[in-house]
């Protein structure tokens, strides 16, 4: 039974990453995580997106309350490219979800 898995989504960002709640605090969403953007920037890979110079990178919206991802980008030396919200409706469900965008090269 796998413990962690992450998933690259079609625009190369990171869309899931879940490590089950017995085995958190280990760092395995860190290098789950870490292991899948590896992949997904790898010369020849549909996901690898390239900036001005070359460089290869993936991205991952982020919850601003997700304090435990927030901390995976971090490590991962993610950067904030940018915040924004968005309106949430549904008949159960009706609020403002607040992201900030990550950055990784």
């Amino acid at each position: 039974m796998p413990i962690a898995w992450a998933f690259l989504g079609i625009d190369g960002s990171l869309a899931t990453l879940h490590v089950e709640p017995e085995y958190r605090g280990q760092e395995l969403a860190l290098h789950v995580s870490k292991e899948a953007m590896r992949r997904g920037m790898a010369e020849g890979s549909i996901w690898r997106h390239c900036g001005e110079e070359g460089e290869a990178w993936v991205h991952a919206n982020v919850s601003e309350s997700n304090i435990a991802s927030r901390r995976v980008m971090e490590k991962l030396g993610g950067d904030i490219g940018w915040t924004y919200c968005a309106s949430v409706q549904s008949v159960l469900l009706l609020g403002i979800m607040s992201h900030r965008l990550y950055a990784i090269s």
